[in-house]
């Protein structure tokens, strides 16, 4: 039970059930209204909290020493950190596709890769090794061949 002193009157004790005056339960209320405020919401709050690209590019060489020197867990930590910051940038979704990947979730890295590719079509051939990559280690060998025989003919028409 919460105090409450009004003004005028003498002290009144506020009960559970009471939510006109608990401020506890005034929360149930706003989470009762509905996901597509709460989702609304979040997404404004996502909007202004977006990485300026000097701090980008600081915090993506970490996670990269962080790859390159087998801290997987720390990686995955930092760039899903930064995709939830900004999960429009796809270089952002590659990068935690491939520490995935070098954990060993496949099923993770190949969403995250198709989904970084969907974002952005320059990330074609780095998208699409990895996604062979994780195909292979799912043991979907022919998928993966297809999808390397598809890359390798359009490298051979960008040179034709």
């Amino acid at each position: 039970m919460t105090a409450e002193r009004k003004a005028d009157g003498p002290v009144r004790r506020n009960r559970p059930g009471d939510h006109k005056n608990n401020v506890s339960d005034q929360g149930d209320d706003m989470g009762q209204q509905g996901s597509a405020t709460g989702k609304a919401a979040t997404t404004r709050m996502n909007a202004n909290r977006r990485l300026d690209p000097a701090r980008r590019d600081a915090l993506a060489t970490l996670a990269h020493f962080y790859l390159r020197h087998h801290r997987l867990d720390k990686a995955v930590t930092l760039l899903t950190a930064m995709h939830k910051l900004d999960p429009s940038d796809a270089q952002t979704t590659l990068s935690l596709a491939w520490a995935w990947l070098q954990r060993g979730n496949a099923e993770i890295a190949l969403r995250l890769s198709a989904t970084a590719l969907g974002r952005d079509d320059r990330l074609g051939r780095a998208a699409r090794l990895l996604q062979a990559r994780a195909l292979t280690r799912l043991g979907r060998h022919d998928e993966a061949r297809r999808l390397l025989h598809s890359q390798r003919a359009a490298d051979s028409a960008e040179v034709a």
